[in-house]
């Protein structure tokens, strides 16, 4: 564990900690302290995607389909001005466009069922 986020520390320094504080704080159950960590990681570090990208897992999972979408929409945003290798950019890439498109079309769904009410 000690070398993970000694290796963390080099790329996006303490945001890439902050993901692996805030994983643990999701891991035992505790969504909201992973929420106020990963929340300072994006104002210390707004160019690092990843805080973002766990954000909107986060709100996805609490039922905050808008707030996921606008996470994972920074989240895409901040990665693709990384310099991340083709290979996991492809993947990584192809993981977020697929939360984005499933959060658009639940909430295109949210509203046509709240119009016809």
């Amino acid at each position: 564990m000690l070398t993970h986020w000694v290796g963390a520390w080099f790329r996006h320094g303490w945001a890439e900690v902050a993901v692996v504080m805030a994983d643990q704080a999701y891991n035992a159950g505790n969504e909201d302290k992973a929420i106020l960590i990963l929340s300072q990681a994006t104002a210390k570090d707004p160019d690092y995607y990843e805080p973002f990208n766990y954000l909107g897992r986060i709100y996805s999972h609490k039922g905050n389909q808008a707030l996921a979408l606008e996470m994972y929409q920074k989240a895409l945003e901040v990665f693709d001005q990384e310099g991340i290798d083709r290979k996991t950019r492809r993947l990584e890439r192809d993981f977020i466009t697929k939360n984005i498109d499933t959060l658009q079309k639940q909430l295109s769904s949210k509203r046509q069922s709240a119009q016809h009410k």
